[in-house]
C-alpha cells in the first residue's frame, strides 16, 4: 500500500480498505467527504487521490465505473473572513434541532468548540460535570477512530449551558455507561456524520438562519473565547498546533467587533464578521485601545498618533495580529491586561508622558 500517495492510509484506507472495489458508490464517497475533518485543500488531495484509484481500476482491472469522478470537489475559501452565529442564533439552531440530542450537539459545538468528528467520539467519561471540564481524547471521520487532529488529548471549559444539556441527556436509557457515546447512534453506535450534517442543515432552514457551516460553530466558540482567555489558553483549547490559526480570532477582541460579538461564550449580541485590520495610520479609527508603560511603572494610554509611534519605530509591526504576537513571542517586552471589555497591550518602554 506504500506506493500510494501520503494520504492514503490515513484517509482512504480506513473509510474503504474493507470494501470491494465494486461495492462503493457516489453515496459513499459523498458521506466519506462530508465526515473529513480536515481543511477543503487536504479533502480536495483525498478526493483526487480516490479518483485516480478507480480510474487505474478501471483501466487495468475493466471496472465499469468510477464512483469518484461525480463527487464535487470542497469549495476552497478565498476570504480571511470569518462566519460565526451569535449566542441568540445558536439557541435557535438547537430549538429546531429535530432531536434533543442534536440541540445537545449544536450546543456543545458553539460552546466548547469540539470538532464533528471529536462530538462524535465523546463518551461520558469524558465529561467531568464536576470540574467544568470536556476532555477530548478522539476523533471520529469516515468510518474511524483516531485521535484528535492535533495529536493530543486536551481539555476545554464546560459551559453551564452545555453541561444542563448533557445533565438532561445522561438521564436517557440506556447508553449512559462511562465508555458508551454521549452523542449515540441506533443501538448506542456512532452517529453518522453526514446525516448529522443534513440534520443540521435542515435545523438551519427551519431557523431561518444563515446557511453557515456546522464548522462554523466551532469558530463560533473561538472567537468568543480570544476576548475572554490569553490567546494561548485558547490555542489549548482550540487544539490548534499552530498559534497562526489561532490568531485569526483576535480581530474579534478589538472594539467593534467585541461589541457586536457580545460578552462570553453564550452572551447575548448580533452575528460577527470580521475582516483583518488595515496597517496604522493617523486617519485609521483604531478598534483596540492600547496602554504603554514606561521605565519608571508609569502607564500612558496610547492615542492613535502614539499608535502611529509605535508603528513606525518597529517597522515590522503592520497589524493588531503583529503587536499581539510579538506580545505572545516576546513576553519580557510586552504584556497584556484588561479592564472590562477593554482589551489593553502594554509595551514595556520609554513612553511620552501623556
Amino acid at each position: 500500500m506504500s506506493v500510494f500517495a501520503p494520504g492514503f492510509d490515513a484517509q482512504i484506507l480506513p473509510a474503504f480498505g474493507g470494501m470491494a472495489l465494486e461495492e462503493v458508490t457516489g453515496e459513499h464517497v459523498e458521506r466519506w467527504l462530508a465526515g473529513m475533518e480536515r481543511k477543503a485543500s487536504t479533502r480536495t488531495k483525498a478526493l483526487v487521490l480516490l479518483r485516480g484509484i478507480f480510474k487505474r481500476a478501471h483501466k487495468v482491472y475493466r471496472l465499469t465505473s468510477n464512483p469518484a469522478s461525480d463527487v464535487e470537489r470542497p469549495s476552497l475559501s478565498r476570504s480571511g473572513d470569518i462566519e460565526v452565529f451569535s449566542p441568540e442564533e445558536v439557541w435557535a439552531l438547537a430549538r429546531a434541532a429535530s432531536s434533543e440530542q442534536d440541540g445537545a450537539i449544536f450546543l456543545t459545538a458553539a460552546f466548547t468548540g469540539l470538532r464533528a468528528g471529536e462530538l462524535l467520539a465523546l463518551r461520558w467519561r469524558d465529561v467531568d460535570f464536576a470540574g467544568s471540564l470536556v476532555r477530548v481524547r478522539a476523533s471520529y471521520a469516515g468510518g474511524a477512530l483516531t485521535t484528535p487532529k492535533s495529536g493530543r488529548v486536551r481539555s476545554v471549559p464546560l459551559a453551564p449551558e452545555v453541561a444542563t444539556a448533557l445533565a438532561k441527556l445522561s438521564r436517557r436509557e440506556p447508553f449512559t455507561g462511562d465508555d458508551e457515546l454521549v452523542f449515540a447512534g441506533a443501538a448506542g453506535s456512532f452517529l453518522d456524520g453526514s446525516a448529522l450534517r443534513r440534520r443540521y442543515k435542515a435545523a438551519l432552514k427551519r431557523a431561518e438562519l444563515r446557511p453557515l457551516r456546522f464548522h462554523d460553530l466551532r469558530h463560533t466558540f473561538g472567537t468568543r473565547m480570544i476576548a475572554k482567555a490569553d490567546i494561548r489558553r485558547v490555542q489549548e483549547w482550540m487544539g490548534h498546533a499552530d498559534i497562526q490559526t489561532t490568531m485569526r480570532y483576535l480581530h474579534y477582541a478589538a472594539g467593534r467587533g467585541r461589541a457586536a460579538c457580545g460578552g462570553g461564550v453564550s452572551g447575548r449580541g448580533p452575528g460577527c464578521r470580521a475582516r483583518a485590520p488595515g496597517r496604522f495610520s493617523r486617519r485609521n479609527s483604531m478598534t483596540i485601545r492600547a496602554r504603554v508603560e514606561d521605565q519608571q511603572g508609569r502607564t500612558v494610554e496610547l492615542t492613535a498618533e502614539r499608535w502611529v509611534h509605535i508603528a513606525e519605530s518597529h517597522p515590522d509591526i503592520r497589524s493588531l495580529s503583529d503587536v499581539v504576537l510579538r506580545a505572545v513571542q516576546m513576553p519580557d517586552h510586552w504584556a497584556r491586561g484588561r479592564s472590562g471589555n477593554e482589551e489593553w497591550y502594554y509595551l514595556k518602554t520609554d513612553a511620552p508622558s501623556a
